[in-house]
C-alpha cells in the first residue's frame, strides 16, 4: 500500500513513490488513466479491485505512470467534477460485482497535483495538472468476487493481479463458508461450558441471555485482541460494557486464560452479568433473567435494553482493535424452555406461546458496515426471540 495511515494520504506521498521507486505488487497496482466510458478501462478497473478485495485489500493508484512496475512520475487527469468521477467509479465496481463488493471496503481519495509538482509529472503526460485518484480497497471477508463484465475471478500475488482457478475459487468459497462454521462451532461449545458451569464466575439456574459478537477476521492464526485493551475501569473509556440494561462494565474484573472478562455480582456473589473478551477477537456477552420473580417468562423488554446499552460498545471495541465488518451476531438462550417472551407479566400466553427447547440458538444477523443500523440489527434479534417461543415478532411502538 502507498501508506498504512489513509488519513494521511497526500501529494507528498505519491511523491514519495515516486523517489523512493515504489514497485507494484500484492497490495499496489499503478493506471495512467482509466474512463469509465469505455468497456475496456471499466474491465480492468474493476478487475484490480476484486483481486484486492479476494486477497489481502491494497491501494489501485490512477493517475500515476510505471516503468517495469516502479512508480516514475505523475499523470494527472482533469476532470468536470472530481467527486462525480469518484462516485461513478464507486457504483461501477458495485454494480459489475458479484456478489456485490460492499461500499465500505472501497474508499476513493482525489489527489490534487498543482503546478508546484510539475517536475514529478510524467514527460509524456500531456497535462502539468489535475488528479490523481487512489483506490483503497479492503479484504472481503465475502470473498470470492467476480467482476461481472468478463465473468472473471481474480486475487493478488507478488506480480499483481492473477486468475483464479476452479480450484482457487472452490477453495476462497470454502473459506467463507469456513469461518461461519468455526463460529458456529465456538458458540455451541461455549454454550456447553456455560451449562456445564465451566465458566470462572458463579451463576445461579436463572433463564440466561447469550449474545457472541464475531467479527469476521476471528480465529486467525494471530491473535486479535490484546485482554488488556478491555481491561481499563473507567466507563468512558472504549471497552465493551456489560449486556446490562445500564450499560455499566461492572463490580468484578480479572484476566483469563481466554483473555479478560468483567462482570457485574450481586450482595451474595451471584453473577448477574459479565462480558468476556476473547483473544482472538470474539465477544462472549451474557446476562440473567435473575431480577423477573421466579422466572415467569423472558422479558424482551430486558433484553432489548441490554442489547442497546452493551451491542454498540462491541461494535466500536472490535473496530477499534482491528476487527472486520462483517460482524456476526449469535443471540441464544439458555434454560429458557417453557417459558413466554412478552414485555410484561400481565398478558397470558397460551401453551403454544413458549420456548419448546432448553437451549435456543437463533439465527445469526450480520452487521454489515459502520453505516449499518444497530437498531435495525437489534429489531432482528428481538424478532428471532419472539419467533423461538412461537409468535411471529415483537411488538413495536412503530408497528
Amino acid at each position: 500500500m502507498l501508506t498504512e495511515d489513509w488519513e494521511e494520504l497526500s501529494i507528498e506521498t505519491l511523491i514519495r513513490a515516486i523517489e523512493n521507486g515504489y514497485s507494484e505488487g500484492k497490495e499496489l497496482e499503478f493506471k495512467r488513466q482509466q474512463n469509465p466510458d469505455e468497456v475496456g478501462h471499466k474491465q480492468t478497473t474493476v478487475g484490480e479491485v476484486i483481486s484486492f478485495a479476494n486477497a489481502s485489500g491494497g491501494d489501485l493508484v490512477i493517475g500515476m505512470a510505471e516503468d517495469e512496475g516502479v512508480a516514475s512520475g505523475l499523470w494527472p487527469v482533469q476532470y468536470d467534477d472530481v467527486d462525480d468521477e469518484k462516485n461513478r467509479w464507486i457504483d461501477i465496481i458495485k454494480r459489475n460485482t458479484d456478489p456485490e463488493l460492499p461500499q465500505h471496503l472501497i474508499d476513493i481519495k482525489p489527489v490534487e497535483v498543482t503546478d508546484d509538482y510539475a517536475e514529478y509529472v510524467d514527460d509524456d503526460c500531456p497535462l502539468q495538472t489535475g488528479y490523481v485518484l487512489v483506490t483503497r480497497v479492503q479484504r472481503s471477508w465475502r470473498a470470492p468476487h467476480r467482476e461481472t463484465l468478463k465473468h472473471q475471478f481474480y486475487e493478488r500475488s507478488s506480480g499483481g493481479k492473477t486468475e483464479l482457478d476452479t480450484g482457487a475459487i472452490r477453495q476462497a468459497m470454502f473459506q467463507g463458508e469456513l469461518l461461519t462454521e468455526r463460529a458456529r462451532e465456538f458458540r455451541d461449545n461455549r454454550l456447553a461450558a456455560i451449562r456445564a458451569d465451566d465458566v470462572t464466575v458463579r451463576m445461579k439456574s436463572d433463564p440466561k441471555m447469550v449474545l457472541h459478537v464475531v467479527p469476521s477476521n476471528a480465529f486467525s492464526l494471530e491473535r486479535l485482541i490484546d485482554p488488556s485493551a478491555a481491561a481499563p475501569d473507567q466507563a468512558d473509556q472504549d471497552v465493551p460494557s456489560l449486556l446490562h440494561p445500564r450499560g455499566i462494565i461492572g463490580n468484578w474484573t480479572r484476566y483469563t486464560a481466554d483473555g479478560f472478562l468483567r462482570a457485574q455480582t450481586d450482595s451474595e456473589d451471584w453473577c448477574t452479568s459479565y462480558t468476556l473478551t476473547f483473544r482472538s477477537g470474539v465477544i462472549e456477552a451474557l446476562t440473567t433473567n435473575s431480577y423477573i420473580e421466579d422466572s415467569e417468562y423472558i422479558s424482551s423488554g430486558h433484553v432489548r435494553n441490554c442489547l442497546e446499552e452493551g451491542l454498540p460498545t462491541y461494535e466500536e471495541f472490535l473496530v477499534h482493535q482491528g476487527g472486520t465488518y462483517p460482524i456476526y451476531c449469535f443471540l441464544s438462550v439458555l434454560g429458557g424452555q417453557g417459558l413466554p417472551v412478552q414485555e410484561t407479566s400481565h398478558r397470558k400466553p397460551d401453551d403454544l406461546e413458549r420456548i419448546d427447547r432448553d437451549v435456543a440458538q437463533l439465527p445469526a444477523v450480520r452487521i454489515e458496515s459502520s453505516q449499518t443500523d444497530l437498531g435495525t440489527i437489534i429489531n432482528e434479534l428481538l424478532d428471532s426471540l419472539y419467533n423461538a417461543s412461537g409468535r411471529a415478532q415483537e411488538m413495536r411502538s412503530e408497528d
